[in-house]
């Protein structure tokens, strides 16, 4: 049996929809994360992020001296300007509206939804990955991974809903 064909079995389709739906969850929630982040950005006085980054970095610098982490947000909160603290929080704001209107359409499952997931989807993700080549972050290349999958899901749900809609046509056609 080729793996096609496993893809396109009934119980292989019902876990396919299942891990859309987690997916789906998933990106929803990370989209009001975003929004809640985003939203706490704009809200907190300019000063609080630097402090705060100061504040643990000194501490974890005090055990050790050469912590790369502690180093870098050291570093961070000096150079962290009320324009980058407002530039992040519109990137956020607008990435969690974004996710939370498209798991919401997908949820609801509004067809023309899968296509401009995908798109929108993918178009966040290279952005993604080109962020965590700049930062050489681990942690974004995890996230991509893990959005990858989601994607991948997408397409699998998609290319699955578009053949019901088509034997459900040629069906009806069969019948008039």
């Amino acid at each position: 049996m080729c793996m096609l064909s496993r893809i396109h079995s009934p119980s292989a389709q019902k876990r396919i929809h299942l891990f859309f739906d987690i997916g789906i969850i998933i990106k929803g929630v990370d989209g009001v994360a975003e929004l809640v982040f985003g939203i706490f950005l704009i809200l907190e006085p300019s000063g609080t992020i630097p402090a705060l980054l100061r504040l643990l970095a000194t501490r974890e610098l005090g055990e050790d001296p050469h912590d790369f982490f502690a180093t870098l947000a050291l570093h961070t909160s000096n150079t962290l300007s009320i324009q980058v603290v407002s530039a992040i929080a519109i990137y956020a704001l607008t990435r969690g509206i974004i996710k939370i209107f498209l798991s919401v359409q997908l949820w609801r499952e509004r067809f023309w939804a899968f296509p401009v997931a995908l798109v929108v989807l993918t178009a966040l993700l290279f952005y993604q990955l080109w962020q965590a080549y700049i930062t050489s972050s681990l942690l974004l290349v995890i996230i991509a991974f893990v959005d990858v999958i989601i994607i991948l899901l997408i397409a699998l749900e998609w290319r699955s809903r578009k053949k019901i809609i088509t034997h459900q046509h040629t069906t009806n056609q069969h019948l008039l």
